[in-house]
């Protein structure tokens, strides 16, 4: 369908968000736009293609996400295999949800 005259497409728009979201992220969180950590991802999701909290739960689900199990500013290494887990994005927002929560005082 065609567009208005003046009218942002929504890649543009899209474009325009992640712009303004990666300017407002912490510092901490550039290595997540480095090669090194996204053939790091890669790798790993090769290696789950599976989220894998759905997996021990009998779900089969694709994974979406390389989370660190132990977060970067608690600690975890970055790039260690041992430290990163695939999971899908329910999964994930789950689990930092209730980290949120944890942090927050709330209880989970």
């Amino acid at each position: 369908m065609p567009r208005k005259p003046g009218e942002s497409s929504s890649i543009v728009k899209k474009q325009k968000f992640t712009k303004i979201y990666n300017a407002a992220r912490p510092v901490r969180h550039s290595f997540y736009d480095t090669s090194q950590w996204k053939r790091i991802r890669e790798w790993f999701r090769d290696l789950y293609p599976l989220c894998q909290v759905c997996e021990e739960n009998g779900i089969v689900r694709e994974s979406q996400v390389v989370d660190h199990i132990v977060p970067i500013e608690s600690g975890g290494a970055m790039a260690d295999g041992s430290n990163l887990q695939a999971l899908c994005f329910t999964c994930h927002n789950r689990k930092h949800f209730a980290m949120s929560d944890k942090t927050q005082g709330r209880a989970v």
